[in-house]
């Protein structure tokens, strides 16, 4: 799998190469939790944040003074940590124990970046695009998950973010947050033996510093 990953990294990054104005290095952490949902039961709990970390390599291309284009490909940990209750039927309560849940993704994206120069090195902008994630790595210990087999290998959605360039002779420093908006799910299920429908979603957030070496 990890070779696979490699392989349209490479792939990815060389079509774009040849356009590169900026190639780019970012990293920082990513903020995440989980929502559940299973048919006929009501939660009720805590869900604990999970800090988790993220770095992308990418290049900007389509250089102009208000827009750019940008494709990045990295790795990214989502998840949370979650004590839940669910009450079941007439008032019965089924506690769940305190459950840490850490996935890894390798994520790709293209972004379309709108900029607006406030002077010369100092370059605020937003951007957005679609992006596609791939799960190398999940917790081990949801084997009601395994048992149903259901965790999406992929999940699909949008970019929305926003940061601050500083652009200097040779190199770029900045840095900028994405919140992750999700169009498929981590895991979605139907009815199987004694499990009830349900989904797993994720909220996330990163934050990242950005270093960039200008080639033109």
């Amino acid at each position: 799998m990890m070779k696979k990953v490699v392989l349209i990294a490479i792939v990815l990054l060389s079509v774009h190469f040849s356009f590169a104005q900026v190639i780019k290095i970012q990293s920082g952490p990513t903020i995440s939790n989980l929502e559940w949902s299973i048919e006929n039961l009501e939660p009720r709990g805590v869900n604990k944040y999970l800090l988790g970390s993220s770095a992308f390599i990418g290049v900007d291309y389509l250089n102009h003074k208000h827009f750019n284009l940008s494709t990045n490909i990295g790795y990214l940990q989502k998840g949370d940590e979650s004590e839940v209750a669910y009450t079941i039927g007439e008032g019965e309560i089924l506690e769940l124990p305190m459950m840490k849940a850490k996935f890894e993704f390798v994520s790709a994206n293209t972004l379309v970046e709108i900029k607006y120069p406030l002077w010369r090195a100092f370059i605020p902008y937003l951007s957005v695009g679609p992006r596609i994630d791939l799960m190398v790595s999940y917790p081990e210990d949801f084997s009601f998950i395994k048992e149903i087999d259901e965790l999406s290998p992929y999940s699909y959605g949008v970019n929305l973010g926003g940061g601050v360039k500083f652009d200097f002779r040779y190199i770029q420093l900045g840095l900028r947050s994405d919140y992750y908006m999700n169009i498929t799910k981590i895991a979605d299920w139907v009815s199987k033996d004694e499990i009830k429908d349900g989904w797993i979603d994720d909220q996330t957030v990163l934050v990242n510093f950005t270093l960039g070496f200008k080639l033109r």
